[in-house]
């Protein structure tokens, strides 16, 4: 049972269960929620307080005011398309990268090669999957 209302102003935070880093907590100010996750917060916070779960951002998110909707974003499918085209090309230039690495001994281009793998994961994350 929440201790008192929902605040219209504040900073949120989530500590995710088994997070062991101090930086694994996110912050947002409440005022910056997307209207439908503040909905969801707002609806689980009334019924059990501060302990959410994934299952309180399930289902219709309908109020009396109305259903809240998936943002349009116009050409989402292209998109979408591109992307995933873009992640499978990084993937296999990362990869084409690391066996260049390992089967180089001048330590100067193992170093251009690391920073060229290091340009593809800033963009695309951690491509050693």
């Amino acid at each position: 049972v929440p201790k008192s209302n929902w605040p219209d102003e504040g900073l949120i935070e989530f500590h995710p269960d088994g997070c062991r880093r101090a930086d694994d907590i996110f912050r947002m100010e409440i005022k910056h929620l997307y209207p439908g996750t503040q909905y969801c917060l707002v609806k689980a916070w009334n019924s059990k307080g501060a302990k959410l779960s994934p299952e309180d951002f399930s289902g219709p998110m309908c109020s009396s005011e109305g259903c809240f909707l998936k943002p349009v974003v116009l050409g989402d499918e292209v998109l979408s398309e591109e992307s995933q085209a873009g992640r499978e090309k990084a993937y296999h230039e990362w990869w084409d990268l690391y066996w260049q690495a390992y089967c180089t001994k001048e330590p100067r281009e193992k170093h251009m090669i690391f920073r060229q793998m290091d340009e593809i994961e800033s963009v695309w994350g951690s491509q050693y999957y």
